[in-house]
């Protein structure tokens, strides 16, 4: 009887293997509208996706997640293959024979056949991978604080500011003063006292999460110069940027940024009074 078992086996998995080919070939049609559903899910996804992800990178410093960003790049490679593979598979039920049972070139069907079936299998899995994307903090990120935008001063003579620099800095740390003001004639040294406590950011510890250098344009218009300035050291997109057109929106959007962020704003070459809530800080 044990050769019985071995043979029934052997048939058994002939069969199976036989039952697989046959379904590439028979359900030719029933395979090519799964795997055109299943396309059009995984392009229903991907819209939706996209429209969440352009959405939430409106708001500053969010940024699509690597997996996200890999997952549509997938998204669009296999879109392109499965529309390749169901022309394909439209122009092979065309070349039925009459009753439309029996294909012409039965090697050419199979083939098409087992590709539709395994892409429908790629489709589906790749579908699988997006149920994460349902919650937003699966597909963006926002970054890791504003980084310390302002350049290390190369500075020679600087004799005698350290009294003054020690005093700028207790100010800096005192949690009830809100703006310092360096004053004097042109050419005191204003400008390389700013400097030097600039470069003592890199050097001592403290709790700033943005510190932004900006010089303040002499000529007119130097609100939305300056403003210019301070978003691009945000990074603020410029997709985001060119829908605030007034220079009170665009203050609006700055604060917005700043205010959950703890901040030192250095501006040099301030010779005419001005409001910061003008600037957005």
């Amino acid at each position: 009887m044990e050769w019985l078992n071995t043979v029934l086996d052997i048939v058994t998995r002939l069969w199976d293997c036989s039952a697989r080919h046959v379904v590439y070939i028979r359900h030719l049609q029933e395979n090519l509208d799964n795997l055109r559903a299943e396309s059009e899910a995984l392009g229903r996804h991907r819209c939706d996706i996209l429209q969440r992800v352009e959405t939430a990178e409106q708001q500053p410093r969010m940024r699509r997640t690597e997996v996200v960003e890999g997952w549509m790049r997938d998204a669009t490679t296999m879109a392109a293959e499965v529309n390749r593979i169901i022309r394909e598979g439209d122009e092979e039920l065309q070349k039925k024979c009459i009753g439309e049972c029996c294909p012409r070139d039965l090697k050419s069907t199979y083939k098409i056949g087992k590709r539709i079936i395994k892409m429908t299998d790629s489709v589906t899995e790749l579908l699988r991978k997006a149920e994460p994307f349902s919650s937003d903090s699966a597909i963006v990120l926002r970054l890791q604080g504003i980084p310390l935008q302002m350049p290390e001063w190369p500075l020679e003579n600087t004799v005698g500011l350290d009294s003054a620099v020690e005093k700028v800095w207790e100010a800096i740390e005192d949690e009830n003063v809100r703006i310092i003001r360096l004053c004097g004639r042109d050419g005191v040294g204003k400008t390389t006292l700013l400097k030097t406590v600039c470069n003592e950011f890199r050097r001592r510890s403290h709790d700033f999460d943005a510190v932004i250098w900006a010089t303040v344009p002499t000529e007119e218009g130097y609100i939305k110069k300056v403003q210019e300035v301070i978003r691009k050291k945000l990074d603020i997109p410029d997709e985001l940027w060119s829908q605030y057109s007034t220079e009170k929106e665009k203050a609006a959007l700055i604060c917005r940024v700043l205010k959950t962020n703890k901040f030192v704003f250095l501006l040099d070459d301030v010779w005419e009074s001005f409001n910061p809530i003008e600037l957005g800080i």
